[in-house]
């Protein structure tokens, strides 16, 4: 098993308090020699929701693209678990990327207004 370092910034995108609009996940990958990790899918990365706003629900993909502007980039997109609309406030959000029996996590914080 080795180490993949994960950088991540999340930014609120479209996402407002009261819809379901998508807030964004860039997502940075590198393995242990400096390499851009590729070939990554919704299955190699997880999101979990570490804080979520007061009444706001769990945080889902709702996809990962890649990649982004340069290999080893990933822009997932966020939206609120089920029915839930997004609530007024901050989210933390922890991501584990695994490729094999590599993995790192890392974690990003956005405000939906």
């Amino acid at each position: 098993m080795a180490l993949l370092h994960v950088h991540a910034l999340a930014t609120p995108g479209l996402a407002d308090a009261g819809d379901r609009d998508k807030a964004y996940l860039h997502v940075s990958v590198i393995d242990v020699a400096g390499n851009a990790v590729t070939g990554l899918t919704t299955s190699n990365i997880t999101i979990h929701s570490a804080q979520v706003a007061a009444g706001g629900a769990a945080l889902v993909e709702s996809s990962v693209y890649g990649p982004g502007s340069a290999p080893g980039f990933y822009l997932v997109q966020l939206v609120p678990a089920g029915s839930y609309s997004w609530k007024a406030g901050v989210f933390v959000v922890g991501v584990t990327v695994t490729r094999g029996s590599d993995r790192g996590q890392t974690l990003a914080s956005f405000t939906v207004g």
